[in-house]
């Protein structure tokens, strides 16, 4: 468990090994043990307002556009799995898809706006980060690492 939590927190951005511990190899066998992590995304559907009937359809393509932007994270950091610099992985992959992830919900912000009160802070369901173990994804209840600090919001 330990060597697990170790893991997250390194993947994370979080705090390095003990000082007690090597330096080297410690992070390779640490990161190994705790498996391939996966992203794991707050739910929308369920944090949206009542959808107007004109603009089900945009919402519907938006969430499902969201479910595909986690698959396609995901996919990278499965192929980026030897690139294991918490740097790398909270810029280029969560951090891409932070981006992706603020513009569709913005659209269907628009969206909803159009004929209904326009939803604030959906931007706040932007931020998703590493889990381990379960299936994660669009509504995922998973567990999420810790965040990055460093990280922009």
């Amino acid at each position: 468990m330990q060597e697990r939590r170790q893991a997250v927190l390194l993947l994370a951005g979080g705090p390095r090994q003990q000082a007690s511990q090597p330096q080297i190899g410690a992070n390779a066998d640490t990161l190994k043990a705790a498996g391939t992590p996966s992203i794991s995304c707050p739910a929308v559907a369920d944090r949206l307002p009542a959808v107007p009937d004109q603009a089900r359809t945009e919402v519907d393509q938006n969430l499902r556009l969201l479910d595909k932007q986690i698959a396609e994270a995901n996919q990278r950091l499965a192929r980026e799995q030897n690139q294991r610099d918490p740097n790398f992985v909270n810029n280029a992959i969560l951090g891409a898809l932070r981006s992706k992830r603020v513009a569709t919900l913005d659209r269907m912000a628009i969206a909803i706006g159009r004929n209904a009160p326009r939803p604030a802070n959906l931007v706040s369901l932007a931020d998703c980060d590493l889990s381990y173990g379960a299936h994660t994804g669009h509504g995922s209840t998973a567990e999420p690492a810790p965040k990055h600090p460093n990280r922009p919001r």
